[in-house]
């Protein structure tokens, strides 16, 4: 293999920018974008996410000094009507998609926004999040999935997703979990049933997670719903951050009485799956007994 470098002169440097904004760059993508600023702010939210008695509660990790955030109401009721043309060439798929939701309102994951309310609150803290459905015929469990997208935005403006800390790079235990995964003789292997929707948002930040959805699918006349979540958004560029500070801050609870337990389960999840094994049986089903 043949291995080639050149030297850049500083005063090269110097000339032309170019070169800077593309060192910078390529730094950015080695650590997947997050500065050592981003990671002291990050760590300040983590301390922030407690147990509220029933669930974990978090508040969204917003960067300092972001601008205002449209309401991308337009967006939303755009992506509304094309969802629902689609959907509709296929009765079977919106009847599962209606019942996501309804099932959702039903547990509380979602709620009715109060739309009365939006002439007294502040520009910027109302937001509405654009949908669709992602089939996957060969998984045994969950078929449809309603995904949440908290990046669009119209020209000239920014994105809920834009103003969001993306937290500490998590992914990087990625590599690491799978090389310990491969040394054991029995192998582990599970996943946090609606991890994300198992946690709670600021009750004061709610109204940045609106999404428009129909009274009646079947209704040719289009009775339109503002609902707003209650729990945690997969679709937020944050939403992993979070879900991995709460999942370890429960874990630190039981350190004192097993230590080894919290540390071989923390270095074996990757966000809401977890990736182990053993080398014997007996040591696989103690470890289950624990789980």
């Amino acid at each position: 293999m043949k291995t080639e470098c050149s030297v850049i002169k500083e005063d090269f440097l110097s000339q032309d920018g170019t070169i800077h904004r593309e060192l910078n760059k390529f730094w950015d993508n080695e650590t997947l974008g997050i500065r050592d600023d981003e990671c002291d702010e990050s760590k300040v939210y983590a301390d922030q996410i407690k147990f509220n008695g029933t669930r974990y509660e978090a508040s969204l990790p917003f960067k300092q000094d972001h601008p205002v955030i449209p309401d991308n109401y337009k967006i939303a009721q755009g992506r509304l009507c094309s969802l629902l043309r689609r959907l509709r060439s296929e009765p079977q798929v919106l009847h599962q998609y209606d019942n996501v939701i309804k099932e959702q309102l039903a547990t509380g994951v979602v709620e009715l926004a109060n739309v009365d309310d939006e002439k007294i609150v502040e520009p910027g803290n109302i937001h509405y999040l654009p949908h669709r459905e992602v089939l996957k015929q060969d998984r045994s469990t969950t078929k449809l999935r309603v995904v949440y997208d908290a990046s669009p935005k119209q020209k000239d403006q920014i994105s809920l997703n834009d103003c969001l800390l993306p937290g500490q790079p998590i992914t990087l235990l990625n590599f690491n979990i799978l090389l310990r995964f491969r040394v054991n003789k029995i192998a582990l292997v599970s996943d946090l049933e609606k991890a994300f929707l198992n946690a709670e948002i600021n009750p004061n930040q709610r109204e940045l997670l609106r999404f428009l959805w129909v009274h009646d699918a079947d209704s040719p006349n289009l009775q339109v719903q503002t609902l707003r979540f209650n729990r945690l958004v997969f679709g937020l560029v944050s939403s992993p951050f979070i879900l991995n500070a709460a999942i370890r801050d429960h874990l630190s609870k039981h350190e004192n009485n097993d230590p080894q337990f919290v540390d071989d389960v923390l270095n074996s999840f990757y966000v809401d799956d977890y990736a182990s094994g053993k080398k014997t049986q007996f040591q696989t089903v103690l470890n289950n007994t624990k789980n």
